[in-house]
């Protein structure tokens, strides 16, 4: 089996996305909101869940922003409120042109 080597150019691109992703989820974006509820003040606190009626989902990931990296913090806007980690890197990546 061969051995391959990835370039320090890729490895250092690949750890400052995921720097960049991270930063971006805990609320350094265009709104200075973060998407992981209970983090912040001004954190989600609509996240639409079918335990949101009974539980606060301290540390859940929501959806994130839309294509214009707005965020309505309203439970019936599931696409965004929904709480899982899919959603936010997939607008993140559409909204930073990366594919």
């Amino acid at each position: 089996m061969a051995v391959t080597q990835t370039h320090p150019d890729k490895v250092t691109a690949y750890q400052n996305f995921a720097q960049c992703q991270v930063d971006y989820a805990l609320g350094k974006n265009p709104m200075s909101a973060p998407y992981v509820v209970g983090s912040n003040p001004n954190s989600p606190s609509n996240p639409h869940s079918a335990l949101t009626s009974a539980y606060i989902l301290y540390g859940g990931m929501v959806g994130g922003p839309d294509c214009n990296d707005n965020f309505y913090n309203i439970r019936r806007y599931w696409p965004e409120t929904e709480v899982h980690l899919t959603g936010l890197c997939r607008a993140n990546v559409v909204n930073r042109g990366i594919q």
